[in-house]
């Protein structure tokens, strides 16, 4: 990760936290979310998480709104196709 400007962590347990950052790659800048361990054994990111382009980030945060409201019960989730009903699951 080239350029790495962090932005905000989430603790997610004692050794791993959730990074939130952006990060230019190849003359395109990204929103890169990652899990970062510090252990006794390897201190860094790791290949959990994801990135994916600035300019979809407010689509991103969209999504998130409409997993938040299912989650509250003020929306129903939309119809499950029968092969991705359970992928979440895995």
């Amino acid at each position: 990760m080239s350029d790495l400007i962090r932005i905000a962590e989430i603790e997610k347990n004692s050794e791993t936290t959730i990074v939130f950052s952006l990060t230019d790659f190849k003359g395109n800048r990204y929103v890169d979310v990652r899990e970062f361990l510090k252990s006794d054994t390897y201190t860094g990111f790791t290949k959990k998480g994801l990135r994916f382009r600035a300019e979809m980030l407010d689509t991103f945060i969209g999504s998130l709104e409409k997993v938040r409201d299912v989650r509250d019960g003020k929306a129903e989730p939309p119809p499950q196709k029968a092969d991705e009903a359970g992928e979440a699951e895995q």
